[in-house]
């Protein structure tokens, strides 16, 4: 062997020992990720009222409870016109004590 391929034998001899011993090394800091453990409050009951408005039959403040859906919800304002867009369909919760908007009535169409 000459002694340019001692160098590269030695060179190699040594990147090898370098890996096998950083794989080592990291194999036993390795530690398996714990188990997460994922706690959800109950659910709230909702009670109250919800302000339907747009392009429904009968805008207005209607009855919310638990288990509602947005379907029976529109049904009870008289569903919705031609011209909703139910792609577009916003949800706003105010918060606690904040004002709603005053209900806009059409005097054409009130009822006395």
């Amino acid at each position: 062997m000459t002694k340019l391929n001692k160098y590269w034998a030695l060179t190699i001899i040594l990147l090898i020992a370098v890996i096998i011993i950083g794989g080592v090394l990291a194999w036993s800091r390795y530690s398996p990720a714990h188990p997460i453990e994922i706690s959800l409050p109950p659910s709230q009951e909702l009670e109250g009222e919800i302000y339907l408005g747009g392009e429904v039959g009968s805008p207005g403040y209607y009855p919310l409870q638990s288990g509602d859906s947005i379907e029976a919800l529109l049904q009870a304002a008289g569903g919705t016109t031609d011209n909703a867009d139910l792609t577009g369909v916003k949800l706003y919760i105010p918060a606690v004590g904040e004002e709603g908007e005053p209900q806009k009535i059409d005097l054409n169409r009130a009822e006395g």
